[in-house]
């Protein structure tokens, strides 16, 4: 990374932290603007390009268009905003270079996040239909296994809510 993406970064939390991360981000930025000799019309550039994103499956695409709609809103006057290559899952996006860190950063955050949480709920799923072996066709007793993880606790929490999903064993058609 040079040092004027890093800048852009840096200003773009600045602008958009939360509390001392803000703070500590202006004042990171008024040093190395300083020390680079770069001034703040320097940062303004706001030239549109086309920035490439790869997006598989369908969580993936949608959580990258919902990412770029809350960096970038409506913008209609950027006719073509998205350009997708589905046998390369990629995506470009037209934005400026500040839009485009802000919308990579936030994306990685997010899916990382997200696929954490569908954990969770993969095993609060598995929880609230019991989709277990029964105890006897089990190596270890349920004694065991005494202690959960925050993660498991989170699922369990998450299964007393969530509606069971009632699987009716299928009779094969005898013709």
């Amino acid at each position: 990374m040079n040092k004027q993406d890093l800048l852009l970064k840096i200003k773009a939390l600045s602008e958009q932290g939360e509390g001392g991360e803000k703070i500590n981000a202006k004042r990171i930025l008024a040093r190395l603007m300083k020390k680079f000799n770069i001034s703040e019309e320097d940062l303004q550039e706001e030239k549109v390009e086309e920035f490439d994103f790869i997006a598989k499956g369908q969580y993936e695409r949608k959580l990258l268009n919902q990412v770029v709609y809350s960096v970038c809103g409506d913008i209609d006057e950027r006719k073509g905003l998205w350009k997708y290559t589905k046998a390369k899952n990629k995506f470009s996006v037209k934005c400026t270079k500040a839009e485009f860190l802000e919308i990579d950063a936030r994306f990685n955050f997010y899916k990382s996040c997200f696929y954490k949480k569908l954990d969770v709920f993969y095993l609060a799923f598995l929880q609230t239909n019991n989709i277990y072996p029964p105890i006897h066709l089990t190596k270890e007793s349920k004694e065991k296994r005494f202690f959960l993880s925050d993660e498991e606790k989170e699922a369990l929490m998450l299964s007393e809510v969530m509606e069971k999903s009632n699987y009716l064993k299928q009779i094969e058609n005898a013709n």
